[in-house]
């Protein structure tokens, strides 16, 4: 399996396109194909945050766990000479403990987009977190099964969702005992952050597009040298009010994402 990562507004989206069957697809007379979109979680030259039992080394020398990935993401669309194709308005998607296929070194994140409309497509663009204007609503406002129908991703006090949760645990007494909680909750309008992968993409009728999210989680909680998150200064990073520890993930997206696509 061959492929080529794509760097935030840097590198063109290689075009890479999955050989399946069929000719078109109903869909008021366009054609259509399908998108696949895959995650990965890493934590630097880790393969893949199997489960929460797996030791990661931090800047500090002490070890870390991550027992907590997960965000909203949206709206995701693909865009072209006639505008944006949007996929979806808002989805939420749990990176904790993911399963590898070891044939096809995808994981079991994935969400599917059906009826998308065949064509050349210039670029793929997505937000973390929830737009502002869906940001005004309550789990309340939304049926169940919806995205943002979870009550454990809306924290009153905010008058906000929840966007994105990093928790996990640190061995501070390097004794194997982990007994460092730490949690980073990203919230409110300001760290709404939107990513775009330009280059050229190519949905064929009938046939599907595999795509997947790589997303450095050390990068994420590090940058270079001493500039990282002192998590035992501070571990807990669930206040309004203080908000520097999650702008510091936030403004990581855009290095620790990566974008492949797949033959």
């Amino acid at each position: 399996m061959q492929y080529r990562s794509l760097i935030y507004f840097l590198l063109p989206l290689l075009l890479l396109t999955f050989s399946a069957c069929g000719d078109d697809d109903d869909n008021g007379g366009t054609p259509t194909g399908t998108v696949e979109l895959f995650f990965k979680p890493v934590y630097g030259d880790e393969d893949v945050l199997i489960d929460r039992t797996e030791n990661l080394d931090y800047p500090t020398g002490k070890e870390i766990r991550i027992i907590v990935s997960d965000m909203f993401i949206g709206p995701l669309s693909l865009s072209g000479n006639d505008g944006a194709t949007e996929l979806s308005e808002i989805e939420f998607i749990n990176l904790s403990e993911p399963i590898l296929d070891q044939q096809t070194g995808l994981t079991d994140k994935v969400l599917v987009f059906d009826n998308v409309p065949a064509g050349i497509y210039s670029g793929f663009e997505f937000g973390i977190g929830i737009p502002e204007d869906l940001n005004k609503k309550a789990p309340s406002d939304f049926p169940a099964g919806h995205p943002m129908r979870r009550e454990s991703h809306y924290w009153p006090p905010w008058n906000s969702y929840i966007f994105s949760k990093i928790e996990g645990r640190k061995d501070v007494n390097q004794d194997g005992g982990f007994g460092l909680n730490f949690v980073y909750h990203a919230g409110l309008d300001e760290l709404y952050r939107y990513l775009n992968f330009s280059g050229t993409l190519e949905v064929r009728p009938g046939e599907i597009t595999r795509m997947e999210l790589v997303i450095d989680h050390k990068k994420l909680l590090s940058r270079s040298g001493s500039d990282f998150l002192d998590i035992e200064a501070n571990p807990v990073d669930h206040s309004a009010g203080d908000l520097e520890y999650m702008r510091f993930i936030v403004d990581n997206y855009a290095s620790a994402i990566s974008l492949r696509v797949y033959q």
